[in-house]
């Protein structure tokens, strides 16, 4: 990247060892501005790699989510992005929003993804009628597919409220796949699951998911498709 790299060696290994700290690879601005020097660049080797730089984002992304202040700054920068996508977020409190972002930080490697994932979050039901979410569909859809989901929407609602949490979220789902007989294939459960509940294929942890979401909405969501 920009040309410059610890010479006689590959950034990962050099991460794995002892000298991680010395070839670090996250900077803040004044960071990056006292530890650049031309002297270190290397014009032979000059490359743009996409990729590296979009990984390199999503780290600043999820610092900023660490910090107080640059995480209202996150949260102000995404709330105009929904509003321009047209997703309406205002009965969802600062907290809520927060939580909203953790819970997808973890895929996001450009602020504008933000709203492909957590778009869902704002409204009752889910729109099953994307394009996105028709590919996905096809794809992961089978025979029980609708009766798996019968299944879990039925024992996620044995669920105490004031036990709605990750873990008991996480149990649950597994006491599903017993029940349905794909202990070892959880996919043929859990892919039609968070289809029915985001519509995506690609997310946050599905317990995490359902737990951000809140039990009155994923079972609602989980319900509609049996009625």
């Amino acid at each position: 990247l920009l040309g410059w790299s610890p010479p006689g060696a590959k950034i990962q290994d050099l991460l794995e060892n002892d000298k991680a700290e010395e070839y670090k690879v996250i900077f803040t601005m004044p960071e990056l501005v006292e530890a650049f020097s031309l002297d270190n660049v290397n014009k032979s080797g000059a490359a743009v790699d996409i990729e590296r730089l979009k990984w390199i984002n999503s780290q600043h992304i999820r610092l900023m989510l660490e910090n107080g202040k640059t995480s209202e700054e996150l949260m102000t920068m995404v709330k105009e992005l929904l509003k321009e996508a047209g997703v309406d977020y205002s009965e969802s409190s600062d907290v809520e929003f927060m939580l909203y972002l953790r819970t997808v930080v973890q895929r996001v490697h450009k602020i504008d993804d933000f709203v492909r994932l957590c778009g869902h979050f704002f409204t009752l039901d889910v729109d099953l009628a994307t394009e996105l979410a028709i590919q996905m569909e096809k794809e992961i859809w089978h025979d029980d597919a609708l009766e798996m989901i019968k299944v879990t929407a039925k024992i996620l609602e044995d669920i105490p409220q004031d036990e709605w949490t990750v873990a008991t979220i996480k149990q649950t789902l597994r006491k599903a796949c017993k029940e349905c007989g794909v202990k070892k294939k959880q996919s043929k459960l859990m892919m039609p699951v968070r289809w029915a509940i985001s519509g995506l294929p690609v997310g946050a942890p599905l317990p995490e998911t359902m737990f951000a979401l809140g039990k009155a909405k994923t079972i609602h969501r989980l319900n509609c498709l049996c009625l």
